[in-house]
């Protein structure tokens, strides 16, 4: 109820007006906002967003709001101030890299992992701090789309040559698999990386005065080879332009180097001190 209350005062108040009255940061897209249509508020390449408040906590922390939308969607919901911003469009990339920006600027650059144990000499240590600045790095920019203002990005196989136009994942794709893995779960089947790919795949110069369906698209990745499907992945994951979400530890006994991986759950954002 309190969610929704917050996002009926955003949406009847200017941008300015909110902008005015609320401490807040500024945060630049990695997408640029490129791949965004001219009419979506994120094609601007940035959006702001204000700083966690301590009603936030318990707000966030509700099994039934957590169950309903997820605890990353529910957070930039309540957090970015554009009033026509809308979750599910953000790229997977953009969206990683706003709940790090949030992360930061409202509870700081520390932070620790309470326990951890070396993957190659076992040894054990308490209390770890880590600078998210410092060990987070921007997804480098490789890839255009291929229209601006438009979710389409185009490559070509290396082992078959086929050209591929192909789209970036977004919270709706999210939703799709989503659906998708619940359906095949009905029938004893699980959700694939082929799966995936085949709602990714907008178009495929191999299939030619046919229609371009989700199924026709499935066999066709089904049938690549595995170099191109690798390849594909590689694309895919260039093309979110994702920062890193884990960060390197050295560990102090074998001075061995591993990653970390970052959880962007409650406890990331309510660290316990």
């Amino acid at each position: 109820m309190e969610n929704q209350k917050e996002e009926l005062r955003k949406k009847t108040r200017s941008l300015e007006e909110i902008l005015e009255s609320t401490p807040h940061t500024e945060v630049n897209l990695p997408s640029e906002g490129i791949i965004y249509p001219k009419d979506n508020i994120l094609s601007k390449g940035k959006l702001h967003i204000r700083y966690l408040k301590g009603k936030d906590e318990e707000i966030l922390l509700s099994p039934k709001n957590l169950k309903d939308t997820g605890f990353a969607d529910l957070l930039l919901k309540r957090v970015v101030l554009e009033p026509d911003f809308n979750v599910l469009d953000l790229s997977i990339g953009d969206k990683m890299y706003l709940l790090l920006a949030s992360r930061i600027s409202s509870l700081g650059d520390e932070y620790r992992y309470k326990h951890f144990e070396c993957n190659f000499c076992g040894h054990e240590e308490e209390d770890i701090k880590f600078k998210i600045s410092e060990s987070i790095k921007d997804a480098p920019k490789i890839h255009d789309p291929i229209q601006e203002n438009k979710n389409v990005f185009e490559t070509t196989l290396p082992m078959s040559g086929d050209v591929i136009k192909m789209k970036t994942i977004t919270g709706h794709d999210m939703k799709q698999f989503e659906k998708k893995s619940e359906s095949l779960k009905r029938v004893g089947q699980e959700l694939t990386t082929m799966n995936m790919l085949s709602v990714l795949i907008l178009d495929t110069s191999a299939i030619k005065d046919e229609e371009v369906s989700e199924g026709r698209l499935l066999k066709y990745v089904d049938d690549l080879i595995m170099g191109d499907i690798n390849a594909l992945k590689k694309f895919l994951r260039e093309i979110r332009r994702t920062p890193e979400d884990t960060i390197t530890y050295k560990c102090p006994k074998c001075e061995r180097k591993q990653e970390i991986p970052i959880s962007f759950g409650f406890d990331f954002f309510f660290p316990e001190y």
